[in-house]
C-alpha cells in the first residue's frame, strides 16, 4: 500500500462506519495456533525488516522476541510492550499459510500517547484497543488479496478479525472472537502515482489475478510533441526497495502529438512472481525525474 492511501488511516481506524458482524456476545477463542516458529516483517513506517527465529520446538528464543518487540514499537513515541506471543504465532500461521515473503506491519504496539493524539485528530479509536496491550496487528499482504487474509484469520478462531478493504489491511488480535469490516470506496482502484515533466503513466486498476492482463496508458504531457525512445520498465518491490524486473516494449519508438496517449499491455507470465509493482518510465531530459504509476499488485487468488 502506498502512503496516500495509509495517511488516511488514523482518521479512519475504528470509524463509526465500521460493520460489525460478530455476535452480540463475544465468543471464546479456540487453542493458541503455532506456526514453524520463524516470522519475517516489513515495517511500513520504518522501511525496515526483520528476520526472527523466535522459537525452536517449544523453546522460545527471548532476544528474537526482543527484536519483535522493538520492531512493533509505537511509531510516535517508540515505546515498547511485550508482543503477545500468541498474536505472534497467529502471524507466524498466516504467513506460513500463504508462503508471504513478508508480513507488512501497518500498527503494532500503540503506546496511551499516540492513542490520545490520534484521538485528538478525531479518530474514534478504541480507549481499550488490543494495540494497547500488545495483543493487536493491522498487517498487509503484497502476494495475497485481503479479502483472503481476513477469510482464513477467520477461519483461525484465534481472536477479533477487522477488514479495511479500502486501506488494504485486516486487524488482526488476540482477543475475543469478533470481526468486523469498514466499507470500500468506489473509484478507489487507482493509488497516486508521480507523473514526470514530459509523461505520465497509469494502470487500469491495482489488483491483478493469475491470468489477466496489466493494461495500462501513457500521456505525454508537454506542449509539444515527443517521441517516446526509451522502454518503460517495469519493477517489483521486495522488503522495502524498488527493483527492476523487466522491460516493457510497449508504445516504444512511437510520436506523440501534445496530450496524445498510448495505451498498451504487459502479458503477465505464469512464473510472474506475486507482489507488488510499479511502471516507470525514464525521462530522457530530465534523469532524475522519472515518471511513476501508480503502484499495482499481482495476488493469488
Amino acid at each position: 500500500m502506498t502512503y496516500n492511501m495509509r495517511k488516511k488511516y488514523n482518521l479512519l481506524l475504528l470509524s463509526p462506519l465500521l460493520l460489525f458482524l460478530g455476535a452480540a456476545h463475544p465468543a471464546k477463542v479456540t487453542e493458541p495456533k503455532k506456526g514453524d516458529g520463524k516470522t519475517s516483517f516489513y515495517n511500513y513506517h520504518t522501511h525496515k525488516t526483520l528476520d526472527a527465529t523466535y522459537r525452536k520446538g517449544e523453546r522460545y528464543n527471548e532476544q528474537a522476541l526482543k527484536d519483535i518487540n522493538d520492531f512493533f514499537k509505537s511509531r510516535s513515541d517508540g515505546k515498547m510492550k511485550d508482543i503477545d506471543i500468541n498474536l505472534i504465532e497467529v502471524l507466524d500461521v498466516i504467513q506460513d499459510h500463504f508462503n508471504a515473503d513478508v508480513i507488512e506491519l501497518i500498527s503494532g504496539y500503540r503506546s496511551p500517547a499516540l492513542n490520545s493524539a490520534l484521538k485528538k485528530r478525531g479518530a474514534n479509536v478504541a480507549e481499550e484497543s488490543m494495540h494497547l496491550e500488545g495483543k493487536a496487528a493491522d498487517i498487509h499482504i503484497d502476494e495475497v488479496t485481503e479479502e483472503a487474509v481476513a477469510e482464513f484469520a477467520r477461519g483461525l478462531k484465534a481472536g477479533g478479525v477487522g477488514f479495511y478493504p479500502a486501506l488494504d489491511f485486516v486487524h488482526i488480535d488476540t482477543g475475543d472472537l469478533r470481526e468486523w469490516r469498514l466499507p470500500d470506496y468506489p473509484g478507489r482502484l487507482l493509488m497516486a502515482f508521480l507523473k514526470g515533466p514530459e509523461w505520465q503513466v497509469m494502470t487500469d486498476r491495482n489488483i491483478y489475478l493469475p491470468g489477466e492482463k496489466i493494461n495500462f496508458e501513457i500521456l505525454n504531457i508537454t506542449r509539444t510533441g515527443k517521441a517516446f525512445n526509451k522502454k518503460a520498465e517495469l519493477q517489483r518491490y521486495k522488503r522495502g526497495k524498488w527493483e527492476s524486473y523487466s522491460l516493457i516494449e510497449a508504445c516504444t519508438g512511437k510520436e506523440f502529438g501534445a496530450g496524445s496517449t498510448c495505451k498498451g499491455e504487459i502479458e503477465v507470465k505464469e512464473e510472474t512472481p506475486f507482489g507488488k509493482f510499479r511502471i516507470v518510465i525514464p525521462e530522457e531530459d530530465y534523469p532524475h525525474l522519472n515518471s511513476l504509476s501508480n503502484e499495482f499488485y499481482r495476488k493469488k487468488e
